[in-house]
């Protein structure tokens, strides 16, 4: 009887660390189209899918909920690509601080309150990363999270682009 009982908690505690070191990806996931999103017009910017003068607004924000996932291991290093994405976008756009906002607002606005929550929280450790991307150490911290081909140096400009987004998101600067 004893070997019987131990026989089922090692396979049950087997089947359990197998499940929590599975990784979740779905590979259906696309972006979806949002209401207002900012045109992008032909340039002698690679031709690279990746490339953030290809990419918009939501895009971008949609590349965010997908795909970062808070509190896992290397969520940290994850947060500065996309912060690297964001900041690409924010040096290539051309829209005002207002169209900025209403952008980042139209794409929120069709998420329920548990989806905005959760990107909140995902798009707080994008902040984070924005926030050591300005450093001294950007380009180190770029290597180390494996960003190669992000337009680094980000001007001013782009800076202020993104905090535009943040406050939208997180009602904050």
């Amino acid at each position: 009887m004893k070997k019987l009982i131990c026989t089922v908690l090692a396979g049950t505690m087997l089947l359990t660390l197998s499940a929590c070191g599975t990784k979740k990806t779905d590979p259906s996931v696309s972006p979806s189209a949002s209401p207002a999103v900012e045109s992008t017009s032909p340039s002698s910017a690679p031709a690279s899918p990746s490339a953030a003068a290809e990419k918009t607004l939501a895009s971008v924000l949609d590349d965010i909920n997908a795909h970062m996932e808070v509190g896992t291991a290397g969520s940290s290093l994850k947060a500065v690509k996309f912060a690297a994405a964001l900041l690409d976008w924010g040096k290539k756009t051309k829209l005002s601080a207002d169209e900025i906002k209403a952008q980042t607002v139209a794409w929120l606005s069709p998420k329920g309150n548990d989806e905005q929550l959760a990107f909140a929280e995902k798009y707080a450790a994008v902040k984070n990363a924005i926030a050591q991307l300005s450093d001294d150490n950007a380009q180190e911290l770029l290597s180390e999270a494996g960003v190669a081909d992000s337009n680094y140096p980000w001007n001013d400009a782009a800076f202020a682009a993104v905090k535009t987004v943040t406050e939208a998101v997180l009602g904050q600067s």
